[in-house]
């Protein structure tokens, strides 16, 4: 195969090996679809019933009278609710881009595996992505401290 360093020779190619490898590129894409449509559905079976209490706090707030004391605790217990919502999405905001990270890198060397002409099965594919994670996130962190441990030394 030849080199192209272009922009569109790089898009070709990739469309090459798309082409080439159909089987392990369409269990990536499935494997990517899958793992986000459960986040989704998860996501939404989790926030409708908090969504519900807040619909009903807020309601039991328009219908009381603006001296009773549950009138007073009402608001409290609506921005408890919006807090309570809003630690929820940033768990599934997490959780989507780890999953973007896991299947990007996975697509990422996949390609990049049967660039090469090397076959691996789809279980050797995520078992290799995961230790390839694992090493530059423990890289970045290593890499982090020690500019750290510098900037200390520097300092002194």
């Amino acid at each position: 195969m030849k080199f192209h360093l272009d922009f569109v020779g790089i898009i070709g190619d990739s469309l090459q090996i798309f082409i080439k490898h159909k089987k392990p590129m369409a269990l990536i894409t499935l494997f990517t679809l899958l793992l986000n449509s459960i986040i989704i559905l998860c996501n939404f079976l989790s926030i409708e019933p908090l969504l519900n209490d807040l619909v009903m706090k807020e309601t039991l707030l328009l219908t009381r009278s603006p001296g009773s004391s549950e009138y007073a605790s009402l608001p409290l217990a609506v921005a408890a609710d919006f807090k309570i919502i809003a630690g929820v999405q940033w768990l599934f905001i997490l959780a989507i881009c780890i999953v973007s990270l896991l299947t990007s890198t996975l697509a990422i060397l996949a390609s990049a595996i049967t660039y090469v002409g090397l076959e691996l099965n789809f279980t050797d594919l995520l078992v290799k992505n995961c230790e390839v994670i694992e090493k530059t996130i423990y890289y970045l962190y290593w890499k982090k401290s020690m500019d750290l441990r510098q900037l200390g030394r520097l300092d002194s």
